[in-house]
């Protein structure tokens, strides 16, 4: 079977298995040299694996990533390898940790299937009397990515008061691109805190401002409920939006939360009325013991993506459970149904169906199955992953 395989496979497509094949060689090899000559060091990684089947692709490969770390005193360096198919898709090497009072993370990435270099990313922080300072160089010449830049930030933490903000330049060419500061103020007589932003840049000057009070408490114990309220205030050049949000928090025989997701526009004319308001989805659930439940409902065609977590459909219900396993964490089985918004006349619309499970059946190996039923084309696909750790 394995030679029949071979045989059916083009030049090309034999080179990249020899390629793959020859750097799984290559991690055993560094795995092993790694325990004979640094045996007080850590050596840990990860293997995952996707293979794909469904009705318009059948049976397919998906996906194969290797992540190797390596722990030496305060520093950590890692390899990732990401194959998408049989195409060495990406390559990346960072090292992070202390060199004093320096935290240093860097990463260098590759696209070894079109030899081109991706980007190279380097963060430095430093905290001095208090005051977190950090900075973040991003080199790249691809044309796909984001344009080199180097990102200057502080922040700083009182008793009542903290603040932060960045300054941000790019670096082809190099010119200032934006500045943004914050400051949040801590309210203890009402459980809350008041966050005030300002953001400029180098094509609008003035772009935007928000003014945000987090979780301010309107009601306590009421038939058991307890109602928060967040509220956000956005200015930009063209409008004001005003964006409350009404946490409901029920003290009953479960632990559940409900939030009422609205926005208020509000004119930005010399004296500002409310010129309309959206109450544009709710969404919630609870949680007993192993099982958990959730919901969510979007009323507003754009607003799908931000409240189901996908813009196709509008409603979303779904269970969990968490389910033992032989050694580690717990697994998992979640059930969600999406539904699309209903026709006239109708009550309810079936779109998507997924189903998931997760389970450690050996020691360092856990088994992740997926599936789902569309109410459109592909009417389904199935994936089963493998996850390797050691």
């Amino acid at each position: 079977m394995a030679l029949a395989m071979t045989e059916g496979l083009t030049s090309t497509g034999r080179r990249k298995l020899r390629l793959l094949s020859a750097l799984l060689l290559a991690v055993a090899l560094i795995g092993g040299l790694s325990d004979l000559l640094l045996a007080d060091t850590a050596y840990s990684g990860i293997c995952e694996s996707r293979l794909g089947i469904s009705q318009s692709e059948g049976i397919a490969f998906e996906s194969l990533s290797l992540t190797m770390f390596l722990e030496i005193d305060a520093m950590t360096f890692s390899t990732r390898a990401v194959f998408e198919g049989l195409s060495f898709g990406t390559f990346q090497v960072r090292g992070m940790g202390d060199l004093g009072e320096i935290s240093v993370n860097s990463v260098i990435s590759w696209t070894p299937s079109e030899l081109e270099f991706d980007f190279w990313q380097a963060n430095l922080s430093v905290d001095l009397f208090g005051l977190q300072l950090r900075d973040v160089l991003y080199l790249t010449t691809s044309s796909t990515q984001t344009t080199s830049y180097n990102q200057f930030s502080w922040s700083v933490s009182g008793d009542m008061i903290s603040a932060r903000g960045t300054l941000k330049h790019d670096l082809s060419p190099f010119a200032f691109s934006a500045v943004n500061t914050c400051a949040t103020f801590d309210w203890p007589e009402c459980d809350t805190s008041v966050t005030g932003c300002v953001t400029f840049t180098a094509d609008e000057g003035f772009s935007i401002a928000t003014i945000s009070l987090a979780d301010y408490t309107l009601f306590e114990d009421v038939m058991g409920v307890t109602g928060s309220l967040s509220v956000t205030v956005l200015f930009t050049i063209e409008e004001k939006v005003f964006t409350p949000t009404l946490n409901l928090t029920p003290d009953w025989f479960v632990c559940s939360e409900i939030d009422i997701l609205a926005e208020f526009d509000i004119s930005s004319s010399a004296a500002p009325t409310i010129d309309g308001a959206l109450v544009y989805g709710i969404k919630g659930g609870f949680t007993s013991g192993a099982v958990t439940v959730g919901f969510a409902e979007s009323f507003s065609e754009s607003k799908n993506s931000s409240v189901t977590g996908k813009a196709d459909y509008s409603g979303q219900l779904g269970l969990s459970v968490d389910i033992p396993g032989c050694c580690g964490p717990p697994g998992s089985l979640s059930f969600d149904v999406y539904s699309e918004r209903a026709p006239s006349g109708m009550l309810f619309s079936w779109g998507l169906l997924t189903m998931s499970a997760q389970i450690h059946l050996v020691d360092g190996v856990s088994f992740i199955l997926d599936i789902q039923f569309a109410n459109d084309e592909p009417k389904w696909a199935i994936s089963f992953s493998t996850k390797i750790f050691w």
